[in-house]
């Protein structure tokens, strides 16, 4: 049985942390001219390929509190980036779901990002890098799916 060595675990935790931390800075880059936050861009990207869904839900999916999603999606009403209905089966509850607007800012900024990781990746790894890149995401997605 293969053995991962503490400071492996070690390196792997900081290399995707600092991964993380820039990706964050990309998407949040032009915020104050009113693009979306790394927070909003999440609650957007879920809304687009999953569809409608509540508050609860969206905040249970995106790991983070009901108040945190409360305050991201009333920042996304007030630009129409996204909409609320009556729920379908309990009057009481509310759906949110993304609009045009929103589906047009989210690829606006989702293009900028993938530009510049695409950039990188063609141009600073190796073809060798480039051909396990599956492998890695396939990884990454079995780490965070167990987290």
């Amino acid at each position: 049985m293969v053995s991962v060595e503490d400071t492996e675990v070690a390196e792997f935790r900081l290399a995707v942390g600092r991964v993380a931390r820039r990706l964050r800075a990309i998407y949040s880059a032009g915020k104050d001219e009113g693009d979306i936050s790394f927070t909003e861009l999440g609650i957007l990207l879920r809304l687009h390929r999953e569809g409608p869904a509540s508050p609860g839900q969206l905040a249970g999916a995106e790991k983070v509190t009901a108040q945190a999603v409360s305050i991201t999606l009333r920042s996304l009403l007030e630009r129409a980036l996204v909409d609320r209905a009556r729920d379908d089966i309990d009057k009481r509850r509310f759906t949110v779901r993304i609009t045009p607007a929103g589906i047009d800012a989210l690829q606006l900024r989702e293009q900028a990002v993938l530009g510049r990781l695409t950039s990188v990746m063609e141009e600073r790894l190796t073809g060798p890098q480039k051909r396990r890149l599956p492998a890695l995401i396939e990884i990454l997605d079995r780490i965070a799916s167990e987290l």
